[in-house]
């Protein structure tokens, strides 16, 4: 698919957040605002034996690179529009056996964007100046912050791995350089048919969106064609912001992701309004709610850690969670939707239709309470729990009836 660039938008210089980007005309909900190809990307370690690395679908027969006999691809097809893009990691990958590496992940996007360089498969920007045009090359989106330990241990990887003399023109300084604009300017790489995260990738034009918990757009993919398409109507001169953590999660956890991932407190109206809720809450049952969302949040942690579709042990563990937590938590709390989403998942693993209706119904009104009625997690959750009652459990009207509520 062709790069698609709205002509009603235009990159802007947002005071406190850089760039940014904003209408310049009247746009109407569900207008394609950005659509592009990733500059480069990656799948996940527990992803790379499932997926095809070029067009990211999962297939149960793969063929590997016949040179480096580590990537995997679902055609030869695939492997051969791949080429461009993989042949330097091949020929690395080839002088070095080693597979597994920590921080390999952002080694291997590093790998891919200094191929891109090699072979100068982009120009440069072709309008001066950087408040009227989108970047087209990593060196010219804004800098992450300095010093993170992860950006040392990535590039430590990257210049192991391939050793100084395949890295002409790079030393330690401009490797982490790259690896800390990676690290505000990537994005995960979702399967959209179960919103679950696959892999990482960089676009070099969506990356200007700033993030707010109440966005006026949202990012969906095609395979990994990114759009960014708005939400709602917006308005001449009125900026456009999309989501960089899950929006379905309390205000503490999600301005801490923000600031543990790109360092910073955000600000948004949301946020402003939740916190100000939970300042006018009386001390003691402030302590208590912080007390049984901290509770929730080990319980999630432990089934995101422990069970890789071990089904039956991950339903165990979230009926546990929402048996010690739902007595203290309202229905349309974040913590209880999240602890549903994983119990869904489960019953899906598992076969329990009917369970899985009950959870999804959970999860729709949570996101029924926190998100845009056009929010495209809405929009999966209830096309989730429609698909298993009109087609799994033959109850068309009950799917029907879903759907058309407000």
């Amino acid at each position: 698919m062709a790069t698609i660039i709205h002509p009603g938008i235009e990159v802007f210089l947002a005071e406190r957040r850089g760039r940014g980007v904003r209408a310049t005309q009247a746009i109407r909900s569900g207008t394609c605002l950005v659509r592009e190809q990733p500059f480069a990307h990656v799948l996940l370690e527990h992803e790379r034996e499932r997926r095809c690395e070029y067009c990211l679908l999962r297939r149960e027969k793969l063929q590997k690179c016949g040179s480096c006999k580590d990537v995997c691809y679902c055609s030869n097809d695939c492997q051969i529009a791949a080429y461009k893009s993989h042949q330097y990691e091949c020929r690395i990958k080839k002088k070095n056996k080693q597979q597994s590496l920590p921080e390999w992940t952002a080694a291997r996007v590093m790998i891919q964007i200094l191929c891109v360089k090699q072979k100068k498969k982009r120009g440069t920007n072709p309008t001066p100046g950087i408040s009227c045009s989108f970047p087209l090359l990593p060196s010219q989106l804004c800098d992450g912050p300095e010093g993170l330990k992860s950006a040392e241990d990535a590039v430590k990887c990257l210049e192991d791995y391939v050793g100084t003399t395949d890295l002409p023109g790079w030393d330690h300084k401009s490797l982490l350089k790259l690896n800390e604009k990676l690290s505000v300017n990537s994005f995960c790489l979702y399967d959209e048919g179960k919103r679950s995260e696959i892999g990482d990738v960089l676009y070099t034009r969506s990356a200007v969106f700033n993030h707010n918990c109440e966005p006026n757009c949202a990012f969906i993919y095609n395979g990994k064609t990114m759009e960014i398409r708005s939400l709602r109507d917006i308005q001449p001169g009125e900026e456009c912001f999309i989501h960089y953590v899950n929006v379905l999660q309390t205000v503490n956890v999600r301005r801490k992701k923000l600031y543990d991932n790109y360092r910073f407190w955000c600000e948004c109206l949301r946020c402003k309004r939740e916190l100000k809720i939970l300042a006018d809450t009386a001390i003691g049952d402030r302590l208590k709610l912080e007390e049984t969302e901290a509770k929730a949040q080990t319980f999630l942690a432990k089934i995101d850690k422990e069970f890789d579709e071990n089904y039956y042990k991950m339903l165990e563990t979230c009926e546990t969670g929402l048996d010690a937590v739902q007595n203290d938590l309202d229905t349309t709390n974040p913590h209880m939707a999240q602890l549903h989403v994983r119990t869904q998942e489960a019953c899906i693993g598992l076969q329990k239709w009917k369970a899985a209706v009950k959870s999804g119904m959970e999860i729709i009104r949570a996101c029924k309470t926190h998100l845009l009625p056009t929010d495209p997690i809405l929009g999966f959750h209830l096309w989730r729990v429609a698909k298993i009652q009109a087609v799994t459990l033959n109850q068309p009207i009950a799917a029907r009836d879903l759907l058309q509520q407000p």
